[in-house]
C-alpha cells in the first residue's frame, strides 16, 4: 500500500531532490514553514525513517551578533528513497 502524502510533503521532497537544500528562510517564504526543523522530522524524517544531512551555518544579525541556522539536504541515499515515495 502506497502512502498518502500531503502537499506540504510532496513540495518538499520535490524541492529536496531538485539538489536544493532547505534553509528557515526559504521555508517560510516557499512553502509557509516558520519551524523548519521541527517540521523536517515531523513531515521527512520520521515517517519515512530517514535522516537529512544538516549542515550548520554561521553569521551576523544586524547588530553584529553571531547567530547560526541549519541548512538541509538529501544525500543520495536518501533522494534514492524519497524518488521512490513519488
Amino acid at each position: 500500500m502506497k502512502t498518502q502524502l500531503s502537499k506540504r510533503q510532496i513540495s518538499l521532497i520535490r524541492h529536496l531532490l531538485t539538489n536544493k537544500k532547505l534553509s528557515i528562510y526559504n521555508a517560510f517564504t516557499k512553502f509557509g514553514i516558520s519551524n523548519i526543523s521541527r517540521e523536517v522530522g515531523r513531515l521527512i524524517e520520521k515517517p519515512f525513517n530517514i535522516e537529512l544531512k544538516r549542515e550548520k551555518k554561521v553569521g551576523k544579525t544586524q547588530d553584529g551578533e553571531p547567530c547560526y541556522w541549519f541548512e538541509y539536504s538529501a544525500t543520495k541515499v536518501v533522494k534514492d528513497k524519497l524518488s521512490k515515495l513519488l
